[in-house]
């Protein structure tokens, strides 16, 4: 069964809405009232993760669906049942049977929360002064933060979550005040985001900046943060990572609370604001990559490689390994990328015995970047990345191997009838032929590049040092301002 995303992310995303606004718990609606974006991205995150949650709406939406579902946490169990009331589905016998063990901390959980809650009214942090704080929510982002700031002459720092921990520090005078009623025995997640709201709360009550950064931005602790800093009058600035790939904004994008969120391109912004009406958007393009020489030629293709993904078939990882070893054995020069979270450089030469092969190379993602390897290469092949998009708008070919039912964002769709090829093919065999046409002639080539780097601007505007200079323009502008 295909996953229909833009089916998928609209139910989750509405469900929870719909969950928050008339069908949740009376004996928690407080911290409903305080959090509601908060819980709404903890929660959809949570959907996208449950497995129950998502056999249920796959069975829905094949018809398949089984005579029992069983459920193992309460609040996806409540969602659920929404889920089905909003979708008028009453032949469908759903339980809840929670495990002993996540009974135990539920309680465990609820007991060391309170505790805790109020030992944090009595801390407050040794002193942090930046004007830009960059939050590194994952571990990758520490490092993309100096890339996207070099530029810049304003003075920043950049903690994770951990990090700002170490600066706790306990204080005889009570420093805070936090209700305790916000806290229930009965709902784990509630209680795990009201104990981050007031670790973050403590935070950045001392915390002395103008300006916060993110990246990405999906997540709840991020929200929360944002949240809080609205109260504190510190601007909050979120850069884009990554591309939508199909014709659909996730869910965990929606309902965010920055001020600001700096966009690829006018394509993004239009797609993030439909769905959130509380913060500015501004393009600014991707720092990451720049144009690629037009005179420049090599005839390279970067096969890039995907993680394993619930929008991905399995039969499609098969038919990428098939097309690598075809074109190993027409004499192709390869470069296969790997992913950061996918196999490593000895796992991809094991998998595809690679050893004895001079025309191929493998580029670690966690060591090259996506632009040295670009600018390497003519083509790429991929199954969804949003290496796509990127190398379109440079000017590197993108040749898309799959079969899904997939509606692509606007540009990706147009690959397959602008060119005497069609650019999403679900052959093998068909691709490795289009390569054989594209590099093959050089006229052709050279018109594919041209059309793609017009196609994607509307995706990613700026490149390079532009794109650099424009976010060094809008942060001195927004960091100068007042909020």
């Amino acid at each position: 069964m295909t996953y229909y995303e833009r089916e998928l992310n609209d139910d989750i995303s509405n469900i929870v809405e719909k969950y928050l606004n008339d069908y949740f718990p009376n004996e928690i609606h407080n911290i409903r009232n305080l959090l509601w974006a908060q819980i709404y991205t903890y929660l959809v995150n949570k959907l996208f993760n449950s497995r129950n949650f998502l056999d249920l709406h796959q069975d829905i939406n094949s018809k398949k669906i089984k005579s029992l579902y069983i459920f193992d946490v309460n609040y996806i169990f409540e969602i659920s049942k929404v889920f089905l009331k909003e979708k008028n589905i009453n032949n469908i016998n759903i339980q809840l049977k929670e495990k002993n063990s996540y009974k135990y901390k539920k309680k465990i959980f609820f007991f060391f929360t309170k505790i805790s809650i109020f030992l944090m009214q009595y801390f407050k942090i040794k002193k942090i002064e930046t004007d830009i704080l960059c939050y590194s929510h994952s571990s990758f982002q520490k490092n993309i933060f100096p890339r996207y700031l070099r530029l810049t002459n304003i003075n920043y720092k950049i903690f994770s979550l951990n990090k700002l921990l170490t600066f706790l520090r306990p204080s005889l005078k009570k420093q805070s005040n936090f209700d305790q009623s916000f806290l229930n025995e009965n709902y784990l997640f509630i209680n795990k985001i009201y104990f981050k709201y007031t670790i973050l709360k403590v935070i950045l009550n001392f915390l002395q900046t103008k300006t916060i950064l993110f990246i990405e931005g999906d997540n709840y602790e991020s929200s929360l943060i944002a949240k809080i800093s609205k109260e504190k009058k510190i601007k909050t600035i979120c850069f884009q990572w990554g591309t939508n790939i199909a014709e659909v904004l996730k869910s965990s994008f929606r309902n965010l609370e920055f001020d600001e969120y700096f966009t690829y391109g006018s394509y993004y912004s239009e797609s993030f604001k439909k769905h959130n009406k509380l913060t500015k958007f501004r393009e600014v393009g991707f720092p990451l990559i720049n144009y690629k020489n037009s005179r420049e030629t090599n005839n390279k293709i970067a096969i890039i490689l995907s993680q394993n993904h619930m929008f991905i078939k399995n039969n499609l990882y098969k038919k990428q390994l098939n097309l690598i070893n075809k074109l190993i054995k027409n004499n192709y020069n390869l470069i296969i990328r790997t992913h950061p979270i996918g196999s490593d450089k000895n796992q991809i030469k094991s998998e595809l015995n690679l050893s004895n092969f001079k025309n191929v190379e493998i580029h670690e993602s966690r060591t090259t970047s996506i632009n040295d390897t670009l600018q390497c290469v003519d083509l790429i092949v991929s199954v969804r990345s949003s290496v796509i998009v990127e190398a379109a708008s440079i000017g590197v070919i993108p040749i898309i191997l799959n079969d899904d039912e997939i509606i692509f964002e606007e540009s990706i769709e147009k690959l397959r009838n602008i060119f005497k090829d069609n650019l999403i093919q679900s052959s093998e065999d068909i691709v490795l032929k289009i390569v054989k046409d594209i590099l093959s002639d050089q006229v052709y080539k050279k018109e594919i590049q041209g059309k793609i780097t017009k196609l994607f601007n509307k995706n990613i505007i700026y490149c390079g040092n532009t794109s650099l200079e424009k976010i060094n323009e809008n942060i001195n502008n927004l960091s100068l301002n007042e909020y």
